[in-house]
């Protein structure tokens, strides 16, 4: 009687504790809906940059680096850690084909809505730090000095949540004081003071 008893009651044991455990799955389901998502990943890009007021035309640069952020339902929060390679070329009377390379270390902080999917909006300010600065004329640094240290921008832009875990967007920057310097540049606007406008497209690929 025992013997039969004993496998019995261990068979009963095991039912009981699956069944626990599937009672248990929509609970855990329901709790990670419930929990906000992070993600992390790469990203690089182009941009299109000029100074606005003081250069007719865009040049080319280009930015890489890391993303994060954290999203639920249709809002989220995204910050970057970027290094961007601008280049802001000046044709004035007294400067022919005059071009300042500067490397910025890019931080945007943005907020996201999802207007349809898988569009989303980002918009939000981003501080620039100089890492460097060059020329190719001029052996005075005063013009190249006036590149700010540091400055804000303010960024919107859209990006589009793709399968296999990419991204592409596109965002529109303007930034106040980009050149705070000696006025040389020889344009219309004759302004010590200029903002850097640019135009960025970029891939992202979320690593978690």
């Amino acid at each position: 009687m025992w013997t039969v008893i004993k496998p019995f009651r261990i068979y009963l044991l095991i039912a009981l504790i699956v069944t626990h455990a599937q009672a248990q799955i929509p609970v855990a389901s329901k709790v990670a809906k419930a929990l906000p998502k992070f993600y992390f990943g790469v990203k690089a890009g182009t941009a299109f940059d000029k100074l606005h007021g003081v250069q007719p035309s865009y040049s080319t640069g280009f930015n890489g680096g890391l993303i994060g952020g954290i999203e639920k339902k249709k809002l989220g929060i995204q910050t970057e850690v970027l290094l961007s390679y601008v280049t802001y070329s000046v044709t004035g009377n007294n400067l022919p084909g005059l071009d300042f390379h500067i490397i910025y270390l890019d931080i945007p902080v943005l907020l996201e809505c999802r207007i349809v999917k898988p569009v989303w909006l980002q918009f939000g300010p981003q501080l620039s730090i100089k890492m460097s600065a060059s020329e190719n004329l001029l052996s005075d640094d005063s013009l190249k000095k006036g590149f700010s240290n540091s400055y804000f921008s303010g960024v919107i832009g859209l990006e589009a949540r793709l399968p296999a875990h990419f991204r592409l967007g596109a965002r529109y920057k303007y930034g106040i004081n980009t050149y705070n310097g000696p006025v040389a540049f020889n344009y219309a606007a004759g302004s010590a003071i200029a903002g850097g406008q640019a135009f960025q497209f970029y891939v992202c690929y979320l690593l978690l």
